[in-house]
């Protein structure tokens, strides 16, 4: 037999007998006399593949914290170490939101911003000042606001630069990157920034990667995938606060349709076809869904409306 622990309280132990038989352990309860103490139960289970059950549920009635697991998932990421490329995306933004709090720092911001000039289209660009088309991703303007964007690049931009290699990597974060700035451009002006396009972007390569091709190195844990798409929602109906949400939406899309591309070259399942054909039209869905609610909500502030009236 395999002992799980002593008790003295004789309801406690009524309630463990009744929670071990719902839970089908087969278990023993010796009892001992212990002159003025009362007596003591002495509490056992029968076979080896119950004691970890029949522990869990010890605990609980006593009051004991239940074991963590940390998922497998991120046991995976946790084992990799902070890679190249992915460090120097953190620095440059940590140090350009420390330098923000000085009077240099906020003309650097305004000349890596999309524009500096919200009444002409696109205009320093027109000028070849490219950058600008990547550099918003940098900028921050809130100390949660860079902690969240920072925990995520390190965590999912390590993984995607680990298994895909540096050169994937960097062209995927310079080209969802801009895709996603030029999005929120289109839709609210030149005043945002932040990774979170770029995030998202990340999010959506993994999540679609993992979807067609089971065998793929990563994953992120379920409860994850649910965070991240909640969170998408309540950003987007408003619930947060003043979001790039388009740059979300943007940013999301080309993650997932590079994924379905990733992951239909990378696996053999004949499922892979009408899995990507679905996946492909819930990006797009996502998408019109997206720019369906901010036209609405900031109909009165629309930017293209300054051009196309």
């Amino acid at each position: 037999m395999y002992k799980i622990g002593e008790l003295k309280d004789y309801n406690i132990v009524q309630e463990l007998k009744e929670n071990f038989v719902r839970s089908g352990i087969t278990f023993q309860i010796a009892q001992e006399h212990q002159n003025d103490n009362g007596d003591l139960y002495i509490i056992s289970v029968n076979y080896h593949y119950d004691v970890e059950k029949a522990q869990e549920i010890f605990n609980t009635l006593i009051g004991l914290a239940q074991k963590y697991e940390i998922p497998p998932e991120y046991q995976k990421i946790h084992s990799i170490k902070l890679t190249t490329f992915t460090k120097n995306l953190i620095l440059i933004c940590c140090s350009l939101y420390i330098l923000s709090f000085s009077g240099p720092g906020k003309d650097l911001f305004k000349f890596l911003s999309l524009s500096a000039n919200p009444n002409l289209f696109l205009s320093e660009i027109k000028n070849g000042e490219f950058w600008r088309f990547f550099t918003p991703m940098f900028l921050h303007f809130s100390l949660l606001h860079i902690l969240f964007n920072m925990v995520m690049l390190k965590d999912l931009g390590k993984i995607i630069e680990h298994s895909k290699g540096i050169r994937f990597f960097t062209l995927f974060v310079f080209i969802t990157g801009a895709v996603s700035n030029l999005g929120q451009y289109m839709i609210t002006g030149p005043f945002f920034g932040g990774m979170s396009g770029v995030i998202y972007a990340f999010f959506g390569l993994l999540w679609m990667e993992k979807t067609l091709n089971p065998d793929s190195e990563f994953a992120l844990p379920r409860n994850d995938l649910i965070l991240i798409i909640g969170w998408f929602f309540l950003c987007l109906f408003g619930l947060i606060g003043r979001i790039a949400n388009t740059a979300h939406a943007t940013g999301l899309v080309s993650g997932m349709l590079t994924g379905i591309f990733v992951g239909l070259k990378t696996t053999s399942n004949p499922q892979k076809f009408k899995k990507a054909f679905f996946y492909t039209l819930l990006s797009i869905l996502l998408l019109i869904t997206t720019l369906f609610v901010e036209y609405f909500r900031l109909k009165k502030h629309f930017y293209l409306f300054n051009f196309y009236p």
